[in-house]
């Protein structure tokens, strides 16, 4: 079989600095946790980051990636990682993710423990998401209303 013959794209300035952004944001969904178990598909985004990034070395804009004369890697600059519009995506996220989450954290504690834990192994998966529901109404009230201040951490023991 014939090896195909690579895609040209043509960008402008602006395009290319977008897509250096947007593979800055992928490569951070794809690689920052540690639980994203298949290696090869980090490697693969890896790869196609360098040669977005060497793109963007040789044909600009010259303020989002750098390489070191003596390495063959390119880098995010401090700019990409810290100011660009990619970096306040990826910070808008993550306060949406941190609150989400927490939030449904809180409301399964909280309508797990209401229903106790005979009951609540034995519950429907369409029973649970009803109760997560409404404990997620009252977590996302108590916060509105008191902040965190409104939070009582307990030991595991007095958990139980």
């Amino acid at each position: 079989m014939a090896e195909k013959q690579p895609i040209q794209l043509p960008l402008s300035a602006r395009e290319l600095k977008l897509l250096v952004e947007l593979m800055y944001i992928s490569h951070w969904v794809v690689c920052a946790g540690e639980e994203f178990a298949d290696r090869g598909y980090q490697t693969a985004v890896e790869n196609l980051e360098q040669k977005i990034y060497q793109l963007a070395v040789e044909h600009g804009p010259t303020n989002l990636v750098e390489r070191e004369p003596d390495d063959t890697q390119y880098f995010p600059t401090r700019f990409l990682e810290e100011e660009s519009k990619a970096r306040e995506a990826i910070r808008t996220r993550d306060e949406e993710n941190f609150w989400e989450e927490l939030i449904d954290r809180l409301a399964t504690i909280g309508a797990e423990r209401e229903a106790g834990p005979n009951r609540w192994k034995k519950m429907s998966h369409a029973d649970r998401l009803r109760a997560i529901r409404l404990h997620d109404g009252r977590v996302r009230a108590a916060l509105g209303k008191h902040g965190l201040q409104g939070l009582t951490l307990l030991s595991a023991e007095s958990a139980q």
